[in-house]
């Protein structure tokens, strides 16, 4: 189930959210993503957030089927979701790049987890 928080994006931009050709998954409208964030947690899940400082590059991280909290185009991922999240990391840059959008992101994220969940078979 995709999660979207009710204030990242609007009621039709969620209707172009899929994770792969042809299938769309269940969502649901998260109004507190910082609760959403220590439920996955709970579960026993590590949560990613990605945020243009993160510690972490994605080339770096040997993550497993974690879920990734994707900031708001605008405004980012809040101070306090950013906080709760086990792992902050970011998506390397040229110099000439100082940004992608949220959609382009989400996709070079899981492009690259399933990268490396191949790799490790």
């Amino acid at each position: 189930m995709k999660s979207v928080a009710s204030e990242s994006v609007g009621e039709s931009e969620q209707e172009v959210l899929v994770s792969r050709a042809g299938y769309l998954p269940g969502k649901a409208r998260v109004t507190n993503m910082t609760r959403t964030v220590q439920v996955f947690q709970n579960a026993g899940y590590q949560v990613v957030g990605l945020d243009a400082g993160g510690e972490h590059t994605l080339d770096t991280y040997a993550g497993g089927k974690d879920p990734v909290v994707i900031g708001s185009e605008g405004k980012g991922t809040s101070g306090l979701v950013r906080e709760n999240c086990d792992v902050i990391m970011s998506i390397p840059m040229t110099a000439w790049v100082e940004s992608l959008n949220a959609s382009v992101a989400a996709g070079a994220v899981l492009s690259e987890f399933a990268r490396q969940r191949r790799a490790a078979k």
